[in-house]
């Protein structure tokens, strides 16, 4: 979701398979799904301060940012005047830092959260999901959690909670339409790694998320042969495909029913998985153009959730590494 703008080169490619991390407490926290008009949000159950506020789940951007109108009465004071994060769907959040308790299951950490006083458009697009609703980002959800990788070094306000309690963390989101919740594994097991191809995360600049965990990849319509390859972004926070590519000055998109594919690395070790474009839920709409209001260079793939419907995803914050395994 964020806006940060990354550098990435091909030539850094390489994989191996799921690497071991220090000992640490496994914990799986339920993922949910939510069907919105936009597509499928996913979200997860965080304490702050003790109370249990359901946040969309986003790997496109980092912190926990909640409606002040859902934190506990304990957080009304703020350590920081003002905190401010935009993303690329044009939303922009506005409100204070404050720190305090977050615990997931049984793990738990201090650290500083947004608390959300304002949400807004930029005013590049004036018609954001919160045009109507300050709650239209969130669809009746508390807030956001932001859980992409930080860059190294990189000191942010508000920051990635999930690397206060875990070295690694798996995405197995639950399958459209499904009744079961998936789950986000921290501090994954031995026998929770096996099968993983990985791949070196992308880092970026101190805008947006600072990092949005590109690995090298490649989209293709198996119908008319048309393919794409550059940096790939997996972003569960983001409902559609995007492709930004310099080929088009207008926006296009690949017919619903199309066959389509992502892959990632090349030959005989190439991972390839396959699905259909559709028109909206899930979230496998392809879209092609310049999008220069999304300020991201070209060639590069929002790839959006759909990754995350095709495999299950493994974030190494000790190595900077993201793997990739077939569901």
């Amino acid at each position: 979701m964020q806006l940060s703008t990354v550098l990435f080169s091909l030539a850094l490619f390489c994989c191996g398979v799921g690497t071991a991390f220090a000992a640490g407490e496994r914990q799986s926290v339920p993922i949910e799904q939510h069907v919105a008009p936009e597509g499928i949000l996913y979200s997860v159950v965080v304490g702050v301060d003790g109370k249990p506020v359901d946040l969309v789940m986003d790997s496109g951007s980092i912190g926990v940012r909640v409606l002040g109108s859902s934190l506990p009465g304990s957080l009304a004071s703020a350590d920081d005047p003002t905190v401010f994060e935009g993303f690329a769907n044009g939303v922009q959040l506005h409100g204070q830092r404050t720190t305090t308790s977050l615990t997931f299951g049984t793990l738990s950490t201090s650290l500083p959260i947004e608390d959300i006083e304002k949400a807004d458009c930029a005013p590049r697009l004036p018609k954001c999901l919160v045009a109507k609703s300050p709650k239209g980002f969130f669809h009746d959800l508390q807030g956001i959690i932001g859980i992409s990788l930080e860059s190294p070094g990189l000191n942010r306000p508000i920051s990635n909670p999930l690397q206060g309690v875990a070295s690694a963390w798996i995405i197995e989101l639950p399958q459209p339409g499904s009744k079961s919740p998936g789950q986000l594994i921290l501090n994954p097991s031995g026998d929770d790694l096996k099968g993983f191809t990985d791949y070196p995360a992308g880092t970026g600049g101190s805008v947006g998320a600072g990092r949005d965990n590109p690995i090298p990849g490649c989209i293709k319509n198996d119908g008319n042969g048309r393919s794409f390859c550059g940096p790939v972004v997996l972003d569960t926070g983001k409902p559609l495909v995007t492709v930004i590519t310099d080929e088009f000055k207008d926006t296009r998109s690949w017919t619903p029913g199309s066959p389509a594919e992502l892959s990632f690395g090349s030959g005989a070790a190439a991972l390839v998985a396959k699905f259909t474009v559709k028109p909206s839920v899930p979230p496998s709409r392809v879209l092609l153009g310049a999008f220069p209001l999304i300020g991201q260079p070209a060639p590069r793939i929002l790839a959006g959730a759909e990754p995350f419907l095709l495999f299950d995803v493994l974030y190494d914050a000790t190595n900077e590494k993201i793997g990739l395994r077939h569901r």
